[in-house]
């Protein structure tokens, strides 16, 4: 009814709204739209099919056996990797320590004929006692033990007569000397040796020095008048 000039009210019961309530919820259990969704043209979402389900977890279940068909592939490949790796690591350090323990043979190879040729001279000497001969063979294995290590290496270093070198020679004594500059190798002791530019050993040498002059006694001064007076007279 009009209670003021353009306004309206109606009085609707309880029992009308409740009995509305309930066909909608009727509706919606029963899967039909209710009036106002139909009304507004939006479509209800449709419900998944059992087809569709089963093939999409077909789907799911094809790409899990690929993708742990490729992890077990991947993994066998990185296993053979390391043990690979590991292979190549002991075969790396086997031969390091094959090339320390043979890092010789090549010299000993050469030093061999050395040997040899001093059994024979040893040999020879002790059958004839001819040590004129047995010191020539001597002199000849000497010759090629030293150009042996010269095809290696190493040299003898000259030091009689150089000056005195700290860096390379090693003084046992000094010796007075009036032919030889001060400070110079007199003797060498024992030889010093270089490998390549390396020193490996100093030579032992004995250096001169400057003899020592002894000081002229002083005269006393009350002697000098006596031996001018005693002069005088004669």
């Amino acid at each position: 009814m009009a209670t003021e000039k353009g306004k309206f009210s109606a009085d609707i019961g309880e029992d009308v709204i409740a009995a509305a309530l309930d066909s909608v919820e009727q509706r919606t259990r029963s899967g039909e739209q209710p009036a106002a969704v139909e009304a507004s043209g939006v479509p209800a979402p449709a419900e998944p099919q059992p087809e569709d389900l089963a093939s999409r977890c077909a789907a799911a279940e094809a790409r899990v056996v690929e993708l742990e068909a490729q992890l077990k592939a991947e993994r066998e490949t990185a296993l053979r990797a390391a043990a690979d790796l590991d292979n190549a690591r002991k075969r790396a350090q086997r031969e390091l320590q094959d090339g320390v323990r043979f890092a010789n043979e090549r010299l000993l190879k050469d030093f061999l004929p050395v040997m040899d040729n001093l059994e024979r001279a040893l040999g020879h000497g002790s059958a004839t006692r001819d040590w004129a001969t047995l010191e020539q063979g001597l002199q000849m294995t000497r010759k090629q033990f030293e150009d042996t290590l010269g095809r290696h290496g190493a040299r003898p270093l000259t030091t009689l007569g150089q000056p005195f070198d700290p860096n390379l020679h090693e003084a046992m004594g000094a010796v007075e000397s009036t032919e030889a500059a001060p400070n110079t190798v007199l003797s060498e002791v024992l030889r010093g040796w270089m490998l390549h530019d390396r020193l490996v050993r100093p030579a032992l040498v004995s250096v001169a020095r400057a003899p020592v002059v002894p000081a002229e006694p002083a005269t006393p001064a009350g002697d000098a008048e006596p031996a001018a007076a005693t002069k005088g007279l004669s």
